[in-house]
């Protein structure tokens, strides 16, 4: 199969997860995705291994998504491809909290380290996205305040965009953040 052919059929996939057909998505994506492994395609590879791996990792299958998304962390540092590494490094924290003993604190420094690339790179949805994941995660270690205004910063620099899933999300997470600064106990306000 053409290699540019199999990449459209990899998007295709992830649209199909994206809107909720995970079934059907999961399994072209992984057939697309081991279409350019046995090829040795280098090119985006740790986009779609990410994808993948997130698939892998909603489906409940942890062993693949864990094993998928090592592999585009060593393609991204073999080829130098390092544009998707925030979104790397997000799933990373993803894998901390779901995976049994839940580590947190590498969840935080993974998260940490996200947000960190794709501010370097200029990649502000990618920072938004992961800086919405590392707000309320301390959020539920008790640091609302931060939290909020941790998130603040990085929301107020869009001025567009406001329908998107992402933007919807981090506007969900502060309003919750507000009502519980506003509303809770003390305790809810410590750092």
């Amino acid at each position: 199969m053409p290699a540019m052919l199999n990449k459209g059929r990899g998007f295709r996939a992830a649209a199909l997860i994206a809107e909720g057909n995970g079934t059907e998505g999961l399994e072209t994506l992984k057939s697309c995705y081991e279409h350019d492994v046995n090829a040795d395609y280098l090119v985006m590879m740790p986009y779609y291994g990410s994808i993948l791996a997130e698939a892998y990792l909603s489906s409940g299958n942890v062993e693949d998504a864990r094993r998928v998304l090592d592999d585009a962390f060593e393609r991204a540092t073999s080829t130098g491809e390092r544009w998707f590494d925030a979104e790397l490094y997000r799933l990373k924290g993803e894998f901390a909290l779901r995976e049994p003993g839940r580590d947190g604190d590498l969840a935080a420094e993974s998260f940490g380290k996200s947000v960190e690339t794709a501010g370097a790179q200029a990649a502000k949805w990618w920072e938004l996205r992961t800086s919405t994941r590392l707000a309320r995660l301390w959020a539920e270690r008790g640091a609302r305040e931060k939290a909020h205004d941790f998130l603040t910063n990085v929301r107020d620099w869009f001025t567009e965009g406001f329908e998107t899933a992402d933007v919807r999300e981090a506007e969900a997470l502060l309003s919750e953040l507000e009502r519980a600064t506003l509303f809770g106990s003390p305790s809810a306000r410590r750092e």
